[in-house]
């Protein structure tokens, strides 16, 4: 139910669950209690967590998952006086079930402030992800039939195999002495936007080449500052919102350079799609007469650039817990072996269906949460723990980190067991106890399943070539956009060859 650092004893355990369930109001037929009466922390308590900010490694995980250790299941607080608003924080399996069922036909995701700015200065469609209402599902609903069949997903396949195996030369040629890579994470970004190239761009981008092209490399670059200058936006102090500073106008020209080149390329696919003959989703996509250009590209957009950090930072979690389990690492690479063999045959349709490689991603998402937490404001007010939370309230579930260690929907929480996914009984107990990685309900995210077919191509054919393995600091997730790897990925690849 927190973060648990050191063994802890099961008598002692189990008194700090009793003390958790404890914590949870008695209804004893009587409604909700009142708004305010949701826990919250003490004003001198609120005054350190204030302090707490202004240092660099503020770990805003680490703060929700002791306020839940001290508050209960829900809390509500607010961090920033005068400058942010109120949230209520929840976590119980019962809440999130709850929050689904209460989602509705148009749910309400809170907006990211400066991505929503921006792209109102620049005139253009706010995104899947900032669209709220019958706009966002008019557009929702054209991207799941295009993009969220199976078969859509499917059929890229093989060239999101084709360049995880260029992936695999690309770091033989860059192996240093120690047989490692230097700059992993720079090397894993660079695989991730040629594979998300593959289906939002319908190219390659050529990004392992020995000579990148200008376009490509402005194209990184630009992606980059993008994310970079989004966080400090997002986590530092908001003086955006009162006057132009230089990362907002930094971040608006990045944002401004990543749509002119997704329309270049948009442009481009439709040309090549204009005799009337559809090769693939992407074409079938932008030739919909139900959405406008700028709906487009903004679409490809969100693809791109919302895949690209999500897909790279997670890719190094699985890669980690195989590197230091390498029993587990032995166990995929046969299963690799009997379902790919050479690789002739892979297809999408052959990795979604690998059992053993599904189980080791979805454990990764429990230990390693991708996205630490979802929100969602819901129109007529939501009940959380028999708390009444009023309409348009701020919600943000924590499950994700609170509950992924919790030994009462975990057996040996601690261990990365693959197999237990296997296991119908686990699965019913874990039900709504963490959300995985992508949200949740009609707000899911809308390229999660190329992102796990790319994360599946990437793992089966680093297996296929290397053993993997982990010398230095245990890597723990640190939240930014999305959750990060405290420590550098310097994994040592060791061809099978050899």
């Amino acid at each position: 139910m927190f973060r648990i650092r050191g063994p802890v004893h099961q008598l002692q355990m189990l008194q700090l669950c009793r003390t958790y369930a404890a914590k949870i109001p008695t209804i004893n037929n009587v409604g909700p209690q009142p708004f305010n009466s949701i826990p919250t922390p003490s004003t001198s308590t609120q005054v350190k967590t204030l302090l707490k900010l202004l240092r660099k490694d503020f770990d805003l995980v680490e703060h929700m998952s002791k306020r839940h250790q001290e508050l209960g299941p829900v809390y509500k607080e607010n961090i920033l006086p005068g400058i942010a608003d109120v949230t209520v924080s929840c976590c119980s399996p019962a809440d999130t079930e709850a929050m689904l069922r209460s989602d509705g036909k148009y749910p309400v995701r809170p907006q990211t402030g400066p991505l929503e700015s921006v792209r109102n200065d620049l005139k253009l469609y706010k995104g899947i992800s900032e669209a709220s209402g019958e706009e966002w599902y008019k557009v929702r609903s054209v991207v799941n039939n295009h993009f969220l069949q199976n078969r859509s997903v499917w059929s890229y396949g093989e060239k999101h195999l084709k360049v995880s195996q260029d992936f695999t030369e690309y770091i033989a040629k860059h192996l240093d002495s120690n047989n490692e890579v230097p700059d992993f994470e720079n090397a894993i970004k660079r695989w991730s936007l040629e594979a998300a190239g593959v289906f939002s761009l319908d190219t390659r981008l050529g990004l392992f080449d020995d000579e990148v092209s200008e376009t490509s490399l402005e194209l990184i670059k630009a992606m980059d500052l993008f994310f970079e200058n989004l966080s400090k936006l997002l986590f530092g102090v908001q003086f955006w919102k009162t006057f132009e500073t230089f990362t907002y106008k930094d971040f608006r020209n990045c944002q401004k350079e990543i749509y002119n080149a997704v329309s270049l390329h948009r442009r481009a696919v439709q040309h090549k799609g204009s005799n009337g003959k559809e090769t693939n989703q992407l074409q079938s996509f932008l030739n919909s007469s139900l959405l406008t250009d700028n709906e487009k590209d903004m679409v490809m957009v969100d693809f791109l650039s919302g895949g690209i950090e999500t897909t790279a930072m997670s890719s190094i979690f699985p890669l980690y817990l195989l590197a230091i389990h390498p029993e587990k690492q032995d166990i995929l690479r046969q299963e690799i072996q009997k379902y790919i063999g050479d690789f002739t045959i892979g297809s999408g349709k052959v990795l979604a269906e690998m059992p053993y490689l599904n189980a080791v991603l979805r454990e990764t998402q429990r230990i390693f949460p991708f996205v630490p937490f979802y929100s969602r404001k819901f129109k007529n007010g939501i009940v959380l723990s028999n708390y009444q939370v009023p309409p348009d309230q701020l919600v943000i579930n924590s499950a994700n980190f609170v509950n992924n260690k919790d030994p009462a929907y975990f057996d040996e929480p601690d261990v990365f067991k693959p197999e237990r996914w296997f296991d119908p009984a686990q699965r019913k107990k874990a039900a709504f106890a963490t959300v995985g990685s992508f949200g949740v309900g009609a707000r899911k995210c809308p390229g999660r399943k190329f992102a796990l077919q790319e994360i599946h191509s990437l793992i089966a054919a680093i297996l296929s070539q290397y053993r993997i393995e982990y010398h230095y600091k245990p890597i723990r997730a640190k939240l930014g956009l999305v959750s990060y790897p405290s420590e550098k990925a310097r994994f040592t690849f060791i061809p099978l060859n050899e």
